[in-house]
């Protein structure tokens, strides 16, 4: 496995990837009927000011995340990171997680914030990320997301 830069021909597979891995949460049908249509990881944004990396196998999408990195602010915000349905409770995750954190700090990122599905939250609790409030969604603006801040 490893972790490499997402490039414009994994949109496409990105994209179920992410649709996979939010429907695997349970959400109501109502909530993925107006969300999942929604969700689209645009090729051109592999290559704006966004940092994609994606986990791969035998060139087989297991996961990815997404971040920002802000300079004035000192820090990165993570607002994926999906592993796909097959490859849950694999470690995955935690590679992904590891990686985040890793070019976070060598952007020279002081905190990363983190925009968290609710079903997500324990997982960045146990990686010992901080609750921080709440955000609204941007798919959704009715539904608030679990935010939660690391210290790098």
């Amino acid at each position: 496995m490893i972790i490499r830069r997402a490039m414009s021909e994994d949109a496409p597979l990105l994209t179920k990837l992410r649709e996979r891995s939010m429907g695997h949460w349970g959400h109501s049908r109502e909530w993925s009927e107006i969300n999942l249509g929604k969700v689209r990881i645009p090729a051109e944004s592999l290559y704006s000011n966004e940092y994609i990396f994606i986990l791969v196998k035998a060139d087989l999408p297991l996961g990815f995340y997404k971040f920002f990195h802000s300079k004035t602010e000192n820090s990165t915000e993570l607002v994926d990171l999906y592993v796909d349905i097959g490859h849950l409770l694999q470690g995955c995750g935690t590679r992904l997680w590891d990686d985040a954190v890793t070019r976070s700090r060598k952007l020279g990122a002081q905190r990363m914030i983190i925009i968290s599905d609710p079903n997500a939250s324990e997982f960045y609790v146990k990686k010992r990320a901080v609750p921080a409030g709440e955000k609204s969604s941007p798919l959704s603006p009715d539904c608030m997301l679990p935010k939660f801040e690391f210290n790098l």
